[in-house]
Protein backbone atom coordinates (compact mmCIF):
# COMPACT_ATOMS: atom_id res chain seq x y z
CA UNK A 1 0.00 0.00 0.00
CA UNK A 2 1.34 3.53 -1.25
CA UNK A 3 2.18 5.54 1.88
CA UNK A 4 0.48 9.50 1.54
CA UNK A 5 2.62 12.37 0.45
CA UNK A 6 1.38 13.84 3.41
CA UNK A 7 2.51 11.29 6.22
CA UNK A 8 5.82 11.90 4.27
CA UNK A 9 5.71 15.69 4.36
CA UNK A 10 4.94 14.99 8.49
CA UNK A 11 7.92 12.86 8.87
CA UNK A 12 10.42 15.45 7.21
CA UNK A 13 8.84 18.23 9.40
CA UNK A 14 9.59 15.93 12.96
CA UNK A 15 12.60 14.36 11.88
CA UNK A 16 14.81 17.53 11.80
CA UNK A 17 14.19 17.97 15.63
CA UNK A 18 15.40 14.60 16.51
CA UNK A 19 18.58 15.49 14.35
CA UNK A 20 18.72 18.47 16.31
CA UNK A 21 18.61 16.57 19.38
CA UNK A 22 21.06 13.91 18.56
CA UNK A 23 23.32 16.45 17.33
CA UNK A 24 23.16 18.04 20.92
CA UNK A 25 23.56 15.10 22.45
CA UNK A 26 26.69 14.40 20.44
CA UNK A 27 25.32 10.74 19.76
CA UNK A 28 27.14 9.83 16.80
CA UNK A 29 25.03 6.58 16.47
CA UNK A 30 21.75 8.55 16.10
CA UNK A 31 22.59 11.01 13.72
CA UNK A 32 23.39 8.94 11.21
CA UNK A 33 20.28 7.42 10.93
CA UNK A 34 18.67 11.02 11.54
CA UNK A 35 20.30 12.15 8.37
CA UNK A 36 19.68 9.09 6.50
CA UNK A 37 15.48 9.14 7.97
CA UNK A 38 15.48 12.82 6.97
CA UNK A 39 17.34 12.15 3.11
CA UNK A 40 14.80 8.81 2.61
CA UNK A 41 12.07 11.43 3.13
CA UNK A 42 13.25 13.97 1.10
CA UNK A 43 13.32 11.26 -1.97
CA UNK A 44 9.50 9.85 -1.57
CA UNK A 45 8.43 13.39 -1.95
CA UNK A 46 10.99 13.76 -5.06
CA UNK A 47 13.31 16.59 -4.11
CA UNK A 48 16.49 14.64 -5.32
CA UNK A 49 19.14 17.34 -4.32
CA UNK A 50 18.15 17.75 -0.43
CA UNK A 51 17.61 13.95 -0.60
CA UNK A 52 21.15 13.39 -2.00
CA UNK A 53 22.68 16.34 0.52
CA UNK A 54 21.00 14.31 3.53
CA UNK A 55 22.30 10.75 2.67
CA UNK A 56 25.79 11.54 1.55
CA UNK A 57 26.11 13.24 4.92
CA UNK A 58 24.18 9.64 6.84
CA UNK A 59 26.82 7.37 4.11
CA UNK A 60 29.83 9.27 5.77
CA UNK A 61 28.96 9.50 9.35
CA UNK A 62 27.45 5.88 9.32
CA UNK A 63 30.69 4.88 7.51
CA UNK A 64 33.10 6.29 9.96
CA UNK A 65 31.30 5.13 12.93
CA UNK A 66 31.10 1.29 11.30
CA UNK A 67 27.19 1.40 11.15
CA UNK A 68 26.59 -0.93 8.23
CA UNK A 69 22.76 -1.15 8.52
CA UNK A 70 22.37 2.74 8.20
CA UNK A 71 25.50 2.73 5.53
CA UNK A 72 23.33 0.31 3.57
CA UNK A 73 20.47 2.13 3.98
CA UNK A 74 21.96 5.32 2.82
CA UNK A 75 23.63 3.34 -0.14
CA UNK A 76 19.85 1.64 -1.43
CA UNK A 77 18.12 4.94 -1.11
CA UNK A 78 21.10 7.04 -3.30
CA UNK A 79 21.06 4.19 -5.82
CA UNK A 80 17.03 4.84 -5.64
CA UNK A 81 17.47 8.50 -6.50
CA UNK A 82 20.14 8.13 -8.76
CA UNK A 83 17.95 5.52 -11.00
CA UNK A 84 14.62 8.02 -10.73
CA UNK A 85 17.45 10.64 -12.22
CA UNK A 86 18.59 8.68 -14.94
CA UNK A 87 22.00 7.69 -14.21
CA UNK A 88 21.67 4.03 -14.55
CA UNK A 89 25.36 3.01 -14.16
CA UNK A 90 25.42 4.69 -10.57
CA UNK A 91 22.36 3.64 -9.64
CA UNK A 92 23.62 0.08 -10.39
CA UNK A 93 27.26 0.76 -9.22
CA UNK A 94 25.44 2.30 -5.65
CA UNK A 95 22.98 -0.77 -5.77
CA UNK A 96 25.83 -3.61 -5.82
CA UNK A 97 27.84 -1.73 -2.76
CA UNK A 98 24.60 -1.39 -0.76
CA UNK A 99 24.28 -5.02 -0.92
CA UNK A 100 27.68 -5.50 -0.12
CA UNK A 101 27.36 -3.54 2.56
CA UNK A 102 24.09 -4.77 3.89
CA UNK A 103 25.95 -8.30 3.86
CA UNK A 104 27.94 -7.33 6.96
CA UNK A 105 24.94 -6.34 9.33
CA UNK A 106 22.60 -9.43 8.07
CA UNK A 107 20.27 -7.13 6.53
CA UNK A 108 18.59 -9.75 4.46
CA UNK A 109 15.61 -7.65 3.51
CA UNK A 110 17.62 -4.48 2.36
CA UNK A 111 19.59 -6.93 0.04
CA UNK A 112 16.66 -8.91 -1.36
CA UNK A 113 15.29 -4.81 -2.50
CA UNK A 114 18.56 -3.94 -3.84
CA UNK A 115 18.44 -7.55 -5.94
CA UNK A 116 15.27 -6.34 -6.64
CA UNK A 117 15.89 -3.17 -8.23
CA UNK A 118 19.22 -4.55 -9.85
CA UNK A 119 17.13 -7.05 -11.60
CA UNK A 120 14.29 -4.69 -12.81
CA UNK A 121 16.86 -2.39 -13.82
CA UNK A 122 18.59 -5.61 -16.36
CA UNK A 123 14.36 -6.03 -17.44
CA UNK A 124 13.88 -2.65 -18.45
CA UNK A 125 17.04 -2.61 -19.83
CA UNK A 126 16.54 -6.06 -22.04
CA UNK A 127 19.72 -7.47 -20.56
CA UNK A 128 17.14 -10.46 -19.55
CA UNK A 129 16.22 -13.49 -20.97
CA UNK A 130 13.77 -14.66 -18.11
CA UNK A 131 13.07 -14.55 -14.57
CA UNK A 132 12.59 -17.31 -11.71
CA UNK A 133 12.05 -16.19 -8.55
CA UNK A 134 12.72 -18.86 -5.90
CA UNK A 135 11.89 -19.09 -2.02
CA UNK A 136 9.70 -19.76 0.57
CA UNK A 137 6.94 -18.25 2.71
CA UNK A 138 6.90 -19.46 6.50
CA UNK A 139 3.67 -18.80 8.66
CA UNK A 140 3.83 -16.80 11.19
CA UNK A 141 1.60 -15.57 13.77
CA UNK A 142 -0.50 -13.62 11.34
CA UNK A 143 -1.82 -14.42 7.89
CA UNK A 144 0.54 -12.29 6.35
CA UNK A 145 2.17 -15.10 4.54
CA UNK A 146 -0.79 -15.38 2.55
CA UNK A 147 -0.54 -11.46 1.64
CA UNK A 148 2.85 -12.14 0.74
CA UNK A 149 2.26 -14.74 -1.31
CA UNK A 150 -0.63 -13.37 -3.24
CA UNK A 151 1.34 -10.14 -3.86
CA UNK A 152 4.53 -12.54 -5.55
CA UNK A 153 2.44 -13.77 -7.46
CA UNK A 154 0.72 -11.11 -9.18
CA UNK A 155 3.40 -9.03 -9.50
CA UNK A 156 5.16 -11.66 -11.58
CA UNK A 157 2.10 -12.29 -13.46
CA UNK A 158 2.38 -8.67 -14.50
CA UNK A 159 5.50 -8.94 -15.20
CA UNK A 160 5.48 -12.14 -17.50
CA UNK A 161 2.42 -9.62 -19.47
CA UNK A 162 4.77 -6.62 -19.41
CA UNK A 163 7.94 -7.41 -20.56
CA UNK A 164 7.20 -10.55 -22.77
CA UNK A 165 9.42 -12.73 -21.25
CA UNK A 166 9.10 -16.28 -19.46
CA UNK A 167 8.85 -15.67 -15.54
CA UNK A 168 8.70 -18.00 -13.37
CA UNK A 169 7.34 -19.01 -9.85
CA UNK A 170 9.25 -21.05 -7.62
CA UNK A 171 8.05 -20.10 -4.36
CA UNK A 172 6.29 -22.53 -2.03
CA UNK A 173 3.89 -21.42 0.31
CA UNK A 174 1.73 -19.75 2.36
CA UNK A 175 0.90 -21.70 5.88
CA UNK A 176 3.97 -23.90 5.72
CA UNK A 177 6.21 -24.66 8.25
CA UNK A 178 9.91 -25.18 8.36
CA UNK A 179 10.40 -28.19 7.87
CA UNK A 180 7.91 -28.73 4.56
CA UNK A 181 9.73 -25.59 3.27
CA UNK A 182 12.78 -27.55 3.46
CA UNK A 183 11.13 -30.65 1.78
CA UNK A 184 9.96 -28.57 -0.88
CA UNK A 185 13.20 -27.19 -2.12
CA UNK A 186 13.65 -29.04 -5.04
CA UNK A 187 10.78 -27.12 -6.33
CA UNK A 188 12.88 -24.45 -6.79
CA UNK A 189 14.78 -26.46 -9.56
CA UNK A 190 11.82 -27.48 -11.33
CA UNK A 191 10.82 -23.97 -11.43
CA UNK A 192 13.97 -23.17 -13.44
CA UNK A 193 14.22 -25.61 -15.31
CA UNK A 194 10.40 -25.14 -16.94
CA UNK A 195 11.84 -21.42 -17.14
CA UNK A 196 14.61 -22.75 -19.26
CA UNK A 197 12.24 -24.68 -21.50
CA UNK A 198 10.11 -21.54 -22.32
CA UNK A 199 13.06 -19.55 -23.42
CA UNK A 200 14.72 -22.49 -25.42
CA UNK A 201 11.17 -22.69 -26.75
CA UNK A 202 10.56 -18.84 -27.38
CA UNK A 203 13.83 -19.06 -29.48
CA UNK A 204 13.01 -21.97 -31.85
CA UNK A 205 9.72 -20.28 -32.56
Amino acid sequence: MAVPLSLYLTWLAAFPESLRRAINLNDSAAIAPSLVAIGAGFYRTQQFDSANVYLERGKLLASRIGDFRTLGNALGILASVSKDQGKAARAVDLYKRASATRARSGDTRGIAADQNNLGLMALERGDVDAVVVVGCVIQGETGHDEVITHAAAQTLLALACNSGKPVGLGVTGPRMTHAQAEARIGAAAFAVARVVAQHRLLKTA
